[in-house]
């Protein structure tokens, strides 16, 4: 269960500001300046890297079908990649876009899908408290001014800082996966002793999902 609990934690944590998109919707003119709300959304690339960093990409699979004329998307994915298997699926759909038609009704039903599983929820919520910022209007589209733009990175960043998995744990989890001799993980485990018991303090949930991870790969290895 701990397993399970800590990916649905990965899979919800924020992504880098440099990783989140905007574009500006509902601009409305006053005191001679312009202003518009920033849509926030992250690119469905990034989505995918998401299910491959934390599942591995052997561990979940899409379709695409279609629901009442409208594209649809489900996601297979096993939430337990390091132990006996959970494979659930979960399905969204959309409509064509005005931008991309057709490809935009695939990647906005997969990013759809994938909020399903946590990924960029939190877009969602903390795009509701963003408020309306100045922009400059040129011809039909609208962009942000520079210190709208600062403004935004601010609150993203805070947001990453905040929810993000530590680094020590991301280089633990990462190094662990990659172990293909019982040699090797035994000298890891020995080599990082003071980083497991360093993330145990901080993390207990991080720190579980450590050592469910190494017993899946133990057992695996020997």
């Amino acid at each position: 269960m701990s397993e399970q609990l800590y990916v649905s934690r990965l899979m919800r944590a924020p992504f880098h500001p440099d990783r989140v998109r905007h574009r500006v919707q509902k601009s409305y003119a006053r005191d001679g300046k312009s202003f518009g709300k920033p849509l926030i959304y992250i690119h469905f690339v990034d989505v995918e890297e998401r299910f491959d960093d934390v599942l591995g990409s052997e561990n979940w699979e899409r379709f695409f079908h279609d629901v009442g004329g409208k594209t649809a998307c489900t996601i297979r994915a096993n939430l337990t990649p390091f132990g006996d298997g959970s494979w659930v699926h979960k399905t969204n759909g959309a409509g064509e876009t005005n931008i991309e038609g057709e490809k935009g009704a695939f990647s906005d039903s997969f990013k759809r899908a994938a909020v399903a599983f946590g990924v960029g929820r939190y877009l969602y919520t903390l795009g509701e408290t963003i408020g309306n910022m100045e922009i400059v209007e040129k011809g039909k589209y609208s962009s942000l001014t520079q210190d709208s733009k600062d403004k935004l990175t601010k609150i993203l960043s805070d947001h990453f800082q905040n929810y993000r998995e530590k680094p020590e744990v991301t280089v633990l989890r990462h190094m662990l996966a990659t172990m293909t001799r019982m040699e090797d993980m035994d000298n890891f485990l020995k080599k990082n002793k003071n980083l497991f018991v360093q993330v145990k303090e901080q993390d207990e949930r991080a720190a579980n999902y450590l050592r469910d991870l190494v017993k899946s790969m133990q057992k695996k290895l020997s």
